[in-house]
């Protein structure tokens, strides 16, 4: 044919074939070069082969033959779906072969659901890490142990005491609030919502559980049961065969399961929750997934019958498991009165407490650090103190605070709580808290709540392992049962003495007193007498003073 004009396009590469390898899903391309231009002249020579991967160039091969059998492996940067166009090139692109897109990895569903804001994610039991399916029948009207809720109208929710605290989203809960519509939410709250929305939302309760959100009707049919496995320390509540508001014909059975973190524990503190779908009729109008209290954050496993990639959607016989973060934020709050337990008379008064964030990451952590009160009704006030902080990996902030209380502040027992998380999106990263008590009201005394500071200075650098100051750590572990051992250092010899006070402000055990060179001293408190909650350990060494919560439970 004479001589080939080099500006033509080559046509496009011959049996191109996609091989992805199963163990580290490399991905194999396989093809022959052209041979010819689109004019259909012979091609002599190819300047390079380029080579694309969902439309961005990842490899260009220069110098390669006509009609030579060609290869390139490819590690995609994740797991997703991917499209390759491979076309050969002189002065002009070619023709490009393609693959049609493909998923590469493990597939969609077999992944973890999340991590949200705060850090929990959704397993399924179809997942390799995911639960087994194992139902816990507890209804009575089908031989389970459980005790029957007594749903009369519609619409409606009920309250139960926990049997133990739960931690959910940062958060402690000794209440859980079990509604008719196929929702529960940790903590009290008289939201009644049927209609069902996204995940995460203002509509609804906060710090929601949702196994199967929808206009639900237990007093007309089915029946809705709780109970407390003392020996696997979990919670459940079941919804059985509860009758859809429409269809009338749709009946629905599932359970939501708490995990006592006192058992089975995790790095947070945050509990564990099983959702359980034993007999599914008709999901397709239903919100499935967890929200935390401020409705900011939550994972959403369906809605509407929309499911997310990494689930295969609702079904019988399905469970899916919600664990929070595996490690902790990489800074500590603790809140100290200075001394216990507090009183404040009618006229109003005032105390003092110290402030301590530690620093026990690898890199500066940023965070809102908020104080508030808790008052007699249940209502919050506050925050009365909201910063925004940042802390280099091994230093501290302390400060010595104030509060004031006035006297027209009502009468009872308030917590005095110290928060570090993201305000705005209502994460709770770590809290610590006390208790104080007003014994009554004078109007005319006035007063406001003021709460100042006695030092100036914002960050204490240094090695958090390596105190300037004696220190006492943090008890471990905390929540204890019976035994939990207190380490403490000295820089310099000191005259100690380390002792446990319950919330009456009581000496019940003293686990060090004398004279101790410098070191690092570890005791144990055995608790086996005392009774459950919340005891004082008080550290003294010469002139420095610290105290540290501990909480039995038993």
């Amino acid at each position: 044919m004479g001589a080939v004009p080099y500006t033509i396009r080559p046509v496009m590469p011959s049996d191109l074939q996609m091989t992805i390898d199963p163990v580290d899903y490399s991905v194999d391309l396989t093809w022959y070069n052209p041979t010819e231009n689109t004019a259909g002249y012979a091609l002599t020579s190819i300047s390079g082969v380029r080579i694309y991967r969902n439309d961005e160039m990842i490899a260009d091969l220069p110098e390669t033959v006509p009609g030579a059998f060609a290869q390139y492996t490819d590690i995609p940067p994740l797991q997703d779906g991917y499209r390759y166009k491979v076309a050969a090139y002189t002065e002009e692109e070619g023709i490009y072969a393609f693959t049609f897109e493909q998923w590469i990895g493990p597939p969609a569903w077999a992944a973890p659901t999340g991590p949200d804001a705060y850090g929990y994610i959704a397993l399924e039991s179809v997942d390799p890490e995911g639960p087994e399916f194992d139902w816990i029948e507890i209804d009575p009207t089908q031989g389970g142990s459980g005790t029957l809720l007594n749903f009369t109208l519609d619409d409606q929710t009920l309250h139960l005491n926990l049997p133990f605290s739960f931690k959910y989203y940062g958060l402690e809960y000794d209440e859980i609030s079990v509604c008719g519509n196929g929702w529960t939410a940790m903590g009290y709250t008289e939201d009644t919502d049927y209609s069902n929305t996204a995940i995460p939302n203002s509509d609804g309760p906060p710090a929601m559980l949702a196994p199967f959100w929808e206009d639900l009707s237990p007093q007309q049919s089915g029946s809705v049961s709780y109970y407390y496995d003392a020996v696997n320390h979990w919670y459940i509540i079941e919804y059985y065969r509860v009758r859809q508001y429409l269809p009338t014909t749709a009946f629905e059975t599932f359970q939501a399961v708490l995990y006592d973190p006192a058992h089975h524990t995790t790095a947070t503190g945050d509990g564990k929750i099983l959702f359980q779908w034993l007999d599914i009729t008709d999901p397709s109008q239903a919100t499935f997934g967890i929200e935390n209290q401020a409705e900011t954050v939550g994972i959403q496993l369906g809605l509407d019958g929309s499911y997310p990639p990494t689930t295969v959607g609702m079904q019988d016989n399905y469970a899916v498991l919600f664990l929070p973060p595996e490690e902790n934020f990489p800074v500590t709050a603790s809140l100290v009165p200075t001394n216990p337990p507090i009183v404040i008379p009618s006229g109003g008064g005032s105390f003092d407490y110290t402030v301590l964030l530690t620093s026990i990451g690898q890199d500066p952590a940023t965070f809102n650090v908020w104080i508030d009160v808790v008052m007699p009704n249940g209502s919050i006030y506050g925050p009365t103190i909201n910063r925004t902080m940042t802390l280099d990996p091994g230093t501290f902030f302390m400060r010595e605070m104030t509060q004031s209380v006035p006297g027209n502040a009502p009468a009872g027992e308030y917590t005095y709580r110290c928060t570090i998380g993201d305000y705005d999106l209502g994460i709770f990263w770590d809290q610590d808290q006390f208790t104080f008590i007003k014994e009554g009201v004078d109007i005319a005394s006035g007063g406001a709540w003021e709460c100042y500071e006695s030092s100036e200075a914002e960050e204490i650098p240094g090695i958090a392992g390596i105190p300037s100051n004696p220190v006492l750590k943090s008890a471990y572990p905390n929540p204890f049962n019976p035994t939990t051992a207190l380490s403490y250092q000295l820089q310099a010899a000191s005259f100690v003495k380390l002792a446990v006070y319950d919330i009456q402000g009581r000496e019940v055990a003293r686990l060090a007193e004398g004279w101790h060179p410098a070191g690092i001293y570890e005791r144990t408190w055995n608790a086996s007498e005392m009774a459950s909650g919340v005891y004082f350990a008080r550290f003294i060494a010469g002139d420095y003073r610290q105290t540290r919560k501990l909480l039995l439970v038993k």
